[in-house]
This record gives C-alpha cells, structure tokens and sequence, in this order.
C-alpha cells in the first residue's frame, strides 16, 4: 500500500520542477520585454518562409553606327529568392524549442586541471555537495513556486 503523505509536508521536486525554478527568471525577463514565446514563435514561423532579393549589377554600352558612344553600370533586378541559410537556423530553432534534439554535453575543463566529479570527492565532501544542492534546489522551487502563486491568485485563475 502507497504511503499517503501529508497536505502540509512539501512533495518531492520533479525534474520539471527544477528545470522550470532554474529557467524562470530568464522567461520572466523575456516576458517583460515582449518576448513570450507567442511572439518568438511568430518570429520564428516569418524566418521559416524567409526570401531574399538580389540585385546583380551589369554593364551596358550603346552603341552608334558601330561606335561605342556610352558605358554605364546598371543593376539588374532578381526576383525574391529562398533565403535558405535563414530557413535552416529557423529549423534548428524550432527543433530546439519542440526538445526534438538530446541536451548538450558541457564539459568544463580548464586546462590541464582535472574536472571535478562526484566521484573524486571524499565521502564528506560528497555530502556536502549533495546538501548544498538540495538547498538550493528547494529553494528555487520554492521561489518558482511563490511566483506561480502570486501570478495565479483568486482574481487570476490563468495567470494572465
């Protein structure tokens, strides 16, 4: 039989809940400036259809009774064409904002100097790093929280 656990005892933080406490001051700062992801999707969905205009410049020469009496430069219009480097980095995007790709690999090493893993850290270490962790976790998921609270309350039940 499950344990049944508590109203008042905090629920365990999901990766969910990490990765939203860890990513919201970004969209937070983004949204103040216009940037919801409806107005990024509207950018990105123009970029998809991008086309671009060349124009090509010519020489031409007029000629009278077999003389050349004129040589002057002028352009030659192309009509719009697909811009398809623009086309591929809004792909790409896309792909990102959907999680079609895996997540980067970031390694962090400096020089000759080993990296730090878990597992090189003494058990006392260990813990430490594991309590601080935690910590600070709990305390972005609380914040994130806190904020989805205030931006929901009773006279704003979609927080908008």
């Amino acid at each position: 039989m499950p344990k049944k656990v508590p109203k008042d005892e905090p629920k365990e933080p999901t990766r969910d809940d990490i990765v939203d406490a860890l990513l919201a001051p970004n969209r937070e700062a983004m949204s103040a400036e216009g940037m919801d992801l409806s107005y990024l999707l509207k950018k990105l969905k123009r970029e998809m259809n991008a086309k671009e205009t060349k124009v090509f410049k010519g020489a031409s020469k007029d000629f009278e009774d077999g003389k050349l009496t004129e040589t002057y430069e002028e352009a030659i219009y192309s009509k719009p064409l697909i811009a398809w480097d623009v086309r591929q980095k809004a792909r790409q995007d896309a792909h990102k904002l959907r999680g079609d790709y895996p997540s980067e690999k970031v390694d962090h090493k400096v020089g000759f100097v080993q990296p730090l893993t878990i597992e090189s850290l003494s058990p006392e270490d260990k813990a430490l790093h594991i309590k601080a962790l935690e910590a600070i976790t709990q305390l972005l998921i609380k914040n994130e929280r806190q904020n989805k609270q205030q931006s929901t309350g009773p006279g704003n039940p979609e927080g908008d």
